[in-house]
């Protein structure tokens, strides 16, 4: 898939979208977030996780701009197998629409 392509023939918006080492550069998060908002609806749920980098959390903002909100779980409710700290698993959704937004 390419991100911020034609998602029609995936049939969002989808019950879950699931993502691994996509954010690797600020670069991509533009696509990424439009990619997200095509595939998603008010109940879809995202699990995304990626190698922590200097400098990669920007894009929790960026996305928060643009109608998708993500908190990452904390290491301990994790299976301790999975619990990493340069690992961060997050869980977003799409906002709920503001009455009155333009």
């Amino acid at each position: 898939m390419k991100w911020g392509g034609d998602m029609a023939s995936l049939k969002p918006p989808l019950d879950f979208v699931i993502a691994s080492d996509v954010i690797y550069a600020q670069d991509n998060v533009k696509d990424l977030t439009e990619t997200l908002l095509a595939l998603c609806g008010d109940t879809t749920r995202i699990i995304l996780a990626y190698e922590l980098r200097p400098g990669s959390t920007g894009w929790v903002q960026h996305m928060k701009e643009h109608g998708l909100l993500f908190q990452k779980l904390p290491n301990e409710e994790l299976h301790p197998t999975w619990q990493a700290d340069d690992i961060g698993i997050f869980i977003g959704r799409k906002m709920a629409s503001s009455a009155g937004e333009t």
